[in-house]
C-alpha cells in the first residue's frame, strides 16, 4: 500500500513540475514541441517550478494589474 502512495506522490510531483514550467514558460514565449524535453527535464523540480517561475517571470510591479474590473456603463 505504501508503494502505491509513493508512486502517486511521485507522479503528482512530476505533473506539478511539468505544468508549473509550462504555465510560466507561456507567459513570455510559445510552448513548442522542442520545449517539451526541457519541460520534462525540469519537472524533476516539482512544485518548486511554480516558485522559480514566479521569481523569474514576475517583475514585482503588479500595481497596474486589474483586480476587479469596472462595471460597464450603459
Amino acid at each position: 500500500m505504501s508503494i502505491i502512495i509513493f508512486i502517486i506522490a511521485l507522479l503528482t510531483w512530476f505533473i506539478l513540475g511539468y505544468y508549473g514550467f509550462k504555465f510560466w514558460w507561456t507567459k513570455d514565449m510559445d510552448f513548442t514541441m522542442a520545449d517539451k524535453g526541457f519541460a520534462l527535464y525540469l519537472s524533476i523540480m516539482g512544485p518548486l517550478t511554480w516558485i522559480m517561475g514566479a521569481i523569474i517571470h514576475c517583475n514585482g510591479d503588479d500595481s497596474d494589474q486589474v483586480v476587479t474590473p469596472r462595471k460597464k456603463r450603459r
